[in-house]
């Protein structure tokens, strides 16, 4: 048995949630762990989560990562480290930054539990890399914001061990592209992971960097436009995200001067289209934090006004809200977008959860409902769906096959990188694409179901096989939440 086999078995055996079917790594097919009570095991899923962050890691790997699979990779970026993005290479402090707020967010909420479950000190060292990433990232008067060359990136498929042989073969140069920016939206909630950061580990240099970069992002009050090539993660606002900093800052130091700013961005907040009511129907996500933003404002002032807000969300996403409600799956999966539905089901889950252990855990049924939808929408991506698939890789016996994912490919020879432009041109031109990989994705969510529950199990299908890492940021929170349960 490898040394992760071990860590995964002796932390979970440990818990009050001990599976009944064994889990086996190195490639062999995960029992589905369930419970006498019929409940999936979410504490291997956290522990799988932290895993799918470790294949994630960019540059030199450090030594408690233990993806057997996996080495050290783009080692000298102009910021080493980090996480990819997704099934790609390229990396973006923005989706960093948007992740280790999640992650810290449970940790900071939930941390208890992590630690009962005896994984407090592999969620730290994940969320740790992710932080450190963002801190090299801040030059003082400008972010580095993107990593990579997407035009080659996004054409090639191979592992990222030896990305850098043939991007040099086809003349790109090492270090590979670092493009900079003044950005509010990207420094609000680089700002927000630092601040979450700084209450799990208490580092003053978190708390240094997240005071600055929220301080250029307020005075800026801007998105950036000297991006250069910047077809990817174009924010479309930056009201929210500082409402968010100036939360998470007020959170996490009790400077008033941060709530006083947090109130002074509320006029600013996105409307409902044609309305002048404020936003409640989407998602929380990296383009939009509204919605958790204003969970962490109703914490802080504790107003009726500001938990209303919250629940009016949650309304919407639940049993509906002055005559409106989300689009449901025949399932039930409450289904906001066709491109990654389970990231927004999974961590508006999240916050269903705790609302629902803070600003409404006196009002008995409105908890019920909440932690009731919290869970059953965690259940779908386990396999309680018509499918019987999980959408979460290495939880269960039936899982995707063909996750859109390089480094999980297993492919290092050249052959597999001529058949065209893109997985689709290659089958276009009579060419089979990647079925079967060499490794299993532990932990992942993929992108999940259309809104009829069907799912696409094809590596070109992006919207629903890709994986990334804000898909698993929001789930990882509410693994955090479930795990307390």
């Amino acid at each position: 048995m490898n040394s992760l086999s071990k860590r995964i078995v002796s932390s979970v055996t440990a818990l009050v949630l001990a599976a009944s079917g064994a889990t086996v790594f190195g490639g062999a097919k995960a029992e589905n762990t369930v419970t006498a009570a019929g409940s999936y095991n979410y504490a291997e899923a956290l522990q799988k989560s932290m895993f799918f962050y470790e294949v994630q890691q960019a540059g030199e790997l450090p030594e408690w990562n233990e993806v057997s699979w996996r080495g050290d990779s783009m080692v000298n970026d102009v910021v080493p480290g980090g996480w990819f993005d997704a099934g790609d290479h390229l990396k973006f402090v923005l989706t960093n930054a948007y992740s280790a707020t999640l992650l810290g967010w449970g940790l900071v909420e939930y941390g208890d539990a992590v630690k009962k479950a005896g994984l407090d000190e592999l969620y730290k060292n994940n969320l740790k890399w992710g932080l450190d990433y963002i801190v090299e990232s801040d030059k003082g008067d400008s972010i580095v914001y993107m990593i990579g060359e997407g035009s080659f990136d996004h054409v090639w498929w191979g592992s990222p061990e030896v990305y850098m042989n043939k991007y040099l073969l086809k003349g790109g140069k090492d270090p590979r592209p670092a493009y900079t920016c003044q950005d509010s939206c990207i420094e609000a909630q680089m700002a927000c992971a630092l601040a979450a950061g700084y209450m799990v580990f208490g580092d003053e240099n978190y708390l240094k960097h997240a005071k600055d970069l929220f301080k250029r992002a307020d005075a800026e009050k801007s998105i950036g436009d000297d991006k250069e090539e910047h077809p990817y993660y174009k924010p479309s606002s930056f009201y929210d995200d500082l409402f968010f900093a100036a939360n998470w800052l007020y959170k996490a130091t009790g400077e008033k001067d941060y709530l006083d700013k947090a109130t002074s961005y509320v006029p600013n907040l996105d409307k409902e289209q044609q309305s002048e009511e404020m936003k409640f129907t989407w998602g929380h996500c990296w383009d939009d934090t509204t919605q958790g933003a204003m969970l962490l404002y109703a914490q802080n002032t504790g107003e009726d006004e500001w938990k209303t807000q919250v629940k009016k969300h949650l309304e919407y996403w639940t049993t509906g809200y002055g005559g409106k409600q989300i689009s449901h799956t025949p399932d039930g999966l409450a289904w906001l977008f066709q491109w990654g539905s389970l990231r927004h089901a999974t961590t508006t889950a999240f916050l269903a959860s705790l609302a629902s252990d803070t600003i409404f855990k006196d009002d008995a049924d409105l908890s019920k409902k909440y932690n009731e939808f919290a869970k059953s929408t965690m259940d779908y991506c386990f396999g309680d769906n018509a499918n019987k698939m999980s959408y979460v890789l290495g939880m269960g016996e039936n899982n995707p096959k063909a996750p859109h994912h390089r480094a999980a490919s297993g492919i290092h020879d050249d052959h597999w990188n001529e058949l065209g432009t893109t997985p689709k041109a290659a089958e276009a031109n009579g060419e089979t694409w990647q079925t079967e990989y060499a490794h299993t994705l532990y932990g992942a969510l993929v992108g999940g179901p259309s809104s009829d529950d069907s799912y696409k199990d094809q590596v070109n299908s992006y919207e629903n096989s890709e994986v990334a890492i804000d898909y698993n940021a929001g789930f990882t929170a509410e693994l955090c939440a479930l795990i307390e349960d």
